[in-house]
């Protein structure tokens, strides 16, 4: 599997872009397989599946920040919170959201 991700991380590498393309470069060769692997993966078809697991307040603070994209100063007035905590549990909820991201697709690619 290891070799079959160099493989095709280096034919990628190997393309041209078209002209007009403007695809920026990865800084190594780790982070360009997990570039190349990521770009291929359907979020649509998990984040429903990752967003499921999280508590009703963790999806309510999910939703506000990342998908309506409100400031975190308005979450904390919102929400009738300090600015440093609402930081410190999005900073809490993206690790949390890290891990079930990576089970599942443990579950999902076997990796």
């Amino acid at each position: 599997a290891c070799k079959a991700k160099r493989e095709s991380f280096s034919r990628c590498m190997a393309e041209e872009p078209l002209e007009g393309e403007g695809i920026q470069e990865p800084q190594d060769q780790t982070s360009g397989i997990e570039w190349v692997l990521d770009s291929e993966i359907d979020e649509e078809r998990y984040i429903d599946q990752v967003l499921s697991t999280l508590t009703p307040e963790k999806r309510q603070l999910y939703a506000l920040h990342y998908m309506k994209g409100i400031s975190m100063r308005e979450v904390a007035k919102k929400m009738d919170m300090e600015e440093t905590a609402v930081r410190m549990r999005y900073m809490r909820l993206r690790n949390e959201i890290r891990k079930i991201v990576a089970q599942v697709a443990e579950k999902n690619f076997y990796i």
